[in-house]
C-alpha cells in the first residue's frame, strides 16, 4: 500500500466517524427523523471504524500475499500459501463481505427513510402556476388574441 492509499483511507475513515459522531449528538425535532439519524450515526461509526482497521491491521498483509501471488504467477508456479495465509485471505475476503452488507444495510435504511418521510406538498406560489398550466392545456391558445397566429405560429 502506498503512501497516497494510507493517507486517503485514513482520512476517509477518520471522515466517517465524524460524520457518525455528529448524527448521533444532533438533536432531531421530529421523533420519526431521530431513529433514522441515529442509525445514520451508528452506521457511519461502525464504517468508519471498520476501514480504520483495516488500514491498520488487514491491508498490509493482504498486500503482502497479493505480491507473492503476483510474483509466483510472474514465474509460472502456483503460489505458495500456507494455513496462515489461506485464513488471512479468508479474514480479508469475509471482512470486505462483511462491510458491504453493513453499507447495503445503510442503503436500506436510506431508502426507506426517504419513503416514510417523502412529502408532496407542493410551495404556494407554484400552486398558482401549476393551474395556469393546466388551464392552459385544457384550452390551447387558437386566435390572434391569445398569442397564436394561425398562418405564422406564436406572435
Amino acid at each position: 500500500m502506498t503512501w497516497h492509499q494510507a493517507v486517503i483511507g485514513t482520512c476517509f475513515a477518520v471522515l466517517l466517524v465524524a460524520l457518525g459522531i455528529h448524527f448521533l449528538a444532533s438533536r432531531q425535532a421530529n421523533a420519526d427523523r431521530c431513529v433514522f439519524i441515529r442509525a445514520y450515526g451508528i452506521f457511519f461509526v461502525i464504517l468508519g471504524g471498520m476501514l480504520g482497521f483495516a488500514q491498520l491491521f488487514l491491508e498490509g498483509p493482504a498486500q503482502r500475499l497479493a505480491d507473492l501471488s503476483d510474483a509466483a504467477a510472474l514465474r509460472g508456479e502456483p503460489a505458495p500459501f500456507n494455513e496462515e495465509d489461506r485464513r488471512l485471505a479468508a479474514l480479508w475476503g469475509g471482512f470486505w463481505i462483511l462491510f458491504l452488507k453493513i453499507l447495503l444495510g445503510l442503503a436500506f435504511t436510506a431508502f426507506v427513510d426517504a419513503l416514510k418521510n417523502r412529502t408532496r406538498r407542493i410551495p404556494r406560489r407554484s400552486l398558482s402556476k401549476t393551474i395556469d398550466l393546466e388551464k392552459s392545456l385544457k384550452h390551447p391558445p387558437t386566435t390572434q388574441r391569445d398569442g397564436f397566429n394561425d398562418k405564422e405560429g406564436l406572435s
